[in-house]
């Protein structure tokens, strides 16, 4: 695992192209594992900030209970429509990680601070922080002449890349 500020230290052109898309639009799926070992997708929203990925799930949401059973989780990038000629998609990323909780009130408050957030300081808080520790960070897009993927892996092993 690698907080993104590592990944991005490792392997900076990828992880820039990889928050590329992450940022291009503000809705992106997040993908935790019920108690049952089904998958629930679910729209969220990143921030990078502090050398890491973070996003906030609501207080008593069902992916709150998800990922405090089983920390692993996948977050995919919102992805265009490529229309008849692929012209309209550039590509996507994805990554596979582990959701941890934050929980230490001087790190959620540097969060706060750095995104612009309100954060309630109530004895329930309405929302609750999560820092996700990347495995795999996966980035696809077009080759140059649009025909074909290049698929852009890394992970603990390394970096390859794959043309289909």
């Amino acid at each position: 695992m690698a907080s993104w500020g590592e990944l991005e230290a490792r392997e900076t052109d990828l992880a820039e192209l990889g928050r590329w898309f992450l940022d291009a639009n503000k809705h992106k799926v997040l993908a935790t594992i019920r108690a049952d070992g089904s998958p629930r997708l679910s729209g969220t929203e990143v921030q990078f900030c502090l050398g890491s990925l973070y996003f906030g799930t609501m207080a008593r949401a069902a992916r709150l209970t998800d990922l405090r059973r089983d920390h692993r989780c996948a977050l995919h990038s919102s992805s265009t429509d490529p229309g008849p000629d692929n012209d309209g998609w550039d590509g996507d990323t994805k990554i596979n990680g582990r959701a941890i909780e934050v929980t230490d009130g001087t790190e959620i408050k540097a969060w706060a601070d750095a995104t612009d957030q309100p954060i309630d300081d109530g004895q329930e808080r309405s929302f609750h922080l999560f820092r996700v520790e990347v495995d795999e960070l996966v980035v696809t897009t077009l080759n140059s002449d649009r025909t074909g993927l290049i698929v852009d892996l890394w992970n603990q092993a390394g970096r390859r890349q794959f043309r289909r």
